[in-house]
């Protein structure tokens, strides 16, 4: 299989998202706390950047949705694993992780 075959459904599930269950609300609001001490994490899995209770990060039936996630993985299934280890993606990984400290 190509690896842009094999990307191509997380690709549409991160572009589209999914409707959250109970359980992926639960568990974004049990780690609430550590999502939000990364701002891009506060970003993508929290309501406004807030903690659960001021106001809610995710309710059961909210579209959960992760685009930035979608367009890195087309880059990955166009451009193969180097694209992760030596073209953009891999300079904006290694810039967020010298700005982060990590």
């Amino acid at each position: 299989m190509a690896l842009r075959d094999a990307i191509q459904p997380a690709v549409e599930l991160a572009r589209e998202g999914f409707i959250a269950d109970w359980y992926q609300a639960l568990t974004t609001a049990q780690w609430s706390h550590e999502l939000a001490a990364v701002p891009e994490t506060a970003r993508t899995y929290l309501r406004d950047g807030h903690h659960v209770y001021r106001p809610p990060a995710l309710h059961e039936g909210d579209r959960f949705a992760q685009p930035d996630l979608g367009r890195s993985l087309r880059l990955i299934a166009r451009q193969g694993p180097s694209a992760f280890y030596h073209g953009a993606l891999a300079q904006a990984l290694e810039g967020f992780m010298k700005s982060a400290g990590g």
